[in-house]
């Protein structure tokens, strides 16, 4: 069953509160990169595709969950 990304943020939602799920598009662009793509990030050439979503979890059962 593929899911797509808004189906993705609400499952994700429901297993962490609304507020630790980040769909901002600047932090997901941002975190499109890695800490050795400091050129594309520079010059805003983002190639690679972006996630869904950041999720800060602070519980481990929160970060197994997803």
């Amino acid at each position: 069953m593929a899911l797509n990304r808004e189906q993705i943020v609400e499952k994700l939602i429901a297993i962490v509160s609304e507020d630790k799920v980040i769909i901002d598009e600047a932090v997901l662009r941002e975190s499109s990169l890695d800490l050795f793509r400091r050129f594309e990030a520079f010059h805003g050439n983002f190639r690679l595709p972006r996630p869904v979503a950041v999720v800060n979890v602070s519980r481990t059962e929160d970060d197994a969950a997803v």
